[in-house]
């Protein structure tokens, strides 16, 4: 479900956008209203979105001048028809059956009338239901194909950005400006390797018999801390390792803790409980003491990482917080 958080009239930073990965795009917009999802602090550019965002409330609005918010992505799409996205429904685990699923989520978007109304009217259905089963499967593709533009106001139209698949991981970010008629002009076009990373940053630091080691240097058969299912901590091998190339504009969560210690890793990598770190609040426990801050990193990183300790838990420790790893058979069934 999308979700929109209203945070005051007024603010000095403004996430106009959300990343299809579930990361904001920070910038300043002073006197329009403040849109973000999860705040774990009042620091510049540290703002945290949900995966994906309505029309802005305060944006100006398209449909004023032109084509509306939805059109404007239509035409985009049938500009770049071949979007790379990260669908939730399958990554970073298969989980559900679509059709229910869409039934949910085309049920969900019945309060945003533009949008349903628009990818009605593109796949040539009428404007109410009932829908088969397969009409919305077809309406929720849409809709997830919608969600991969990005569009942020900007000089009386909007900048863009869209990942565009060439290949099986190959492709391109493409970035531009279109203006509320529906006409486009690339400003950038970028090689890529998209992916879904869920992993750490290379230089996230894991705990070893021998001292803390940069996570990218770790290899298989490598010694490290894990916790068995008692909690006691012992040695054990690096069973896996994983490495996924980032694709360029790709933001990391930053999350500090009370204690000092904190973490760069990506929004869907898990805690020690099972819990994704774009979970977590300002305030939440987690190993021993509390989330002091969660924001946006934007760092640059070539590609993340992880690993999988021999045990029954495939728990490590990484900048000295206790995570889970995404190498685990468990992980994603939730």
């Amino acid at each position: 479900m999308r979700t929109l958080f209203i945070l005051g009239p007024t603010c000095s930073m403004i996430l106009m956008a959300c990343r299809a990965e579930g990361l904001g795009v920070p910038g300043p917009a002073s006197g329009e209203p403040c849109v973000a999802g999860h705040v774990g602090t009042s620091v510049p550019g540290e703002m945290f979105c949900p995966p994906s965002t309505r029309n802005p409330q305060g944006a100006t609005s398209a449909a004023s001048a032109g084509l509306s918010w939805t059109e404007l992505k239509y035409r985009l799409l049938a500009r770049f028809p071949n979007p790379f996205f990260c669908d939730p429904d399958q990554y970073p685990v298969a989980h559900g059956n679509e059709t229910e699923l869409a039934r949910r989520r085309v049920g969900e978007l019945e309060a945003d009338t533009e949008q349903l109304g628009a990818i009605l009217k593109h796949n040539g259905l009428g404007d109410t239901g009932p829908f088969t089963d397969s009409e919305v499967v077809r309406i929720d593709r849409d809709r997830k194909r919608l969600e991969a533009v990005h569009l942020e106001p900007a000089g009386g139209g909007y900048r863009f950005e869209l990942g565009i698949l060439e290949g099986k991981a190959g492709g391109f970010i493409v970035k531009g400006w279109v203006d509320p008629g529906g006409i486009i002009t690339v400003k950038e076009r970028q090689p890529a390797l998209l992916s879904c990373p869920v992993c750490l940053s290379p230089e996230a630091r894991i705990d070893t018999p021998r001292g803390p080691v940069p996570i990218a240097d770790l290899r298989v058969g490598d010694p490290v801390w894990t916790q068995d299912e008692a909690g006691n901590r012992r040695e054990a091998i690096i069973m896996k390792t994983a490495r996924t190339p980032v694709p360029p504009g790709y933001r990391m969560l930053h999350l500090r803790l009370e204690d000092g210690r904190a973490l760069r890793a990506s929004p869907r990598h898990p805690t020690a409980d099972g819990r994704r770190m774009e979970d977590l609040r300002v305030g939440d426990p987690i190993d021993g003491t509390r989330v002091a801050r969660i924001g946006v990193d934007a760092q640059p990183t070539a590609a993340t990482h992880d690993l999988l300790p021999a045990g029954s838990t495939g728990h490590y420790w990484a900048n000295g917080i206790r995570i889970g790893s995404t190498l685990s058979p468990g992980f994603g069934s939730r």
